[in-house]
């Protein structure tokens, strides 16, 4: 619909490899790709009011893709077999990326901390997954 290139990306994660996220495609330089098919009144919601942003549903995954990758923007296309697909743009949003950096580090530490307890009482070999 808007005659952009898409780059076709794996599994991304932030510089210490603890957190990641796996867009459908980058955009340019500076934004990523999530095709959604999403309820039937969802999709004519977002036809009739794209401004209206996505649903909640998808928020943390698209701000989360955002704050893995860096990137500014997320175009979310909804698709429909029957209707038009519409595309709805989601920009950045700082203050929610800062909670969700919070959020995230917190579970990793007690992610790691509930490892090394397995791994100390034999539950778990170390360096397992």
């Amino acid at each position: 619909q808007r005659d952009i290139a898409t780059e076709i990306v794996g599994f991304c994660t932030i510089d210490d490899g603890t957190i990641g996220a796996s867009p459908d495609r980058l955009v340019g330089d500076d934004g990523l790709l999530e095709i959604k098919v999403p309820k039937p009144e969802t999709h004519v919601r977002y036809l009739l009011f794209p401004q209206r942003g996505v649903d909640d549903d998808y928020k943390v995954q698209v701000q989360g893709q955002l704050y893995v990758t860096k990137r500014q923007w997320c175009d979310v296309v909804s698709y429909h077999p029957e209707l038009p697909s519409v595309i709805v743009r989601v920009e950045r949003d700082e203050k929610y990326i800062t909670l969700l950096d919070i959020a995230l580090r917190a579970f990793c530490e007690q992610l790691a901390t509930g490892k090394a307890e397995l791994e100390r009482r034999g539950l778990l070999l170390p360096n397992a997954a």
